[in-house]
């Protein structure tokens, strides 16, 4: 009988995936992390079971970073195949205020530069 081969993840599953994980002070705005910009790298390794993810966080104090991590395993777990899960928190503040985040906010972020140079 042929051996049972487990399917490979690949990042745009892991990507699928994040798209339904919120952090909680946005989720009835329905913005996934995504969305947010808050997902900075997403890697499957080449075993096509573990994948690594990367996340910006806002703030080292969110009160809310330990469910949106558990959210974001138990999300990832759950995808066919999936091995180890390894959620990196990094951190780049020039990131959180240039990209969606600022943008979601209602802040034009070249505006403010403007008017911060004048």
């Amino acid at each position: 009988m042929p051996e049972r081969k487990e399917p490979s993840v690949t990042s745009e599953q892991v990507l699928e995936a994040l798209q339904t994980c919120y952090d909680p002070c946005c989720k009835e705005r329905a913005v996934s992390v995504v969305e947010l910009g808050l997902i900075q790298d997403v890697q499957a390794a080449e075993n096509g079971h573990d994948v690594r993810v990367e996340l910006l966080l806002t703030s080292g104090w969110c009160p809310f970073s330990t469910h949106l991590l558990q959210m974001i395993d138990q999300n990832l777990h759950a995808i066919d195949g999936v091995g180890e899960v390894d959620i990196e928190i990094v951190w780049n503040t020039v990131k959180i205020l240039g990209g969606n985040l600022a943008r979601l906010m209602g802040i034009d972020v070249e505006k403010k530069v403007q008017e911060v140079s004048q």
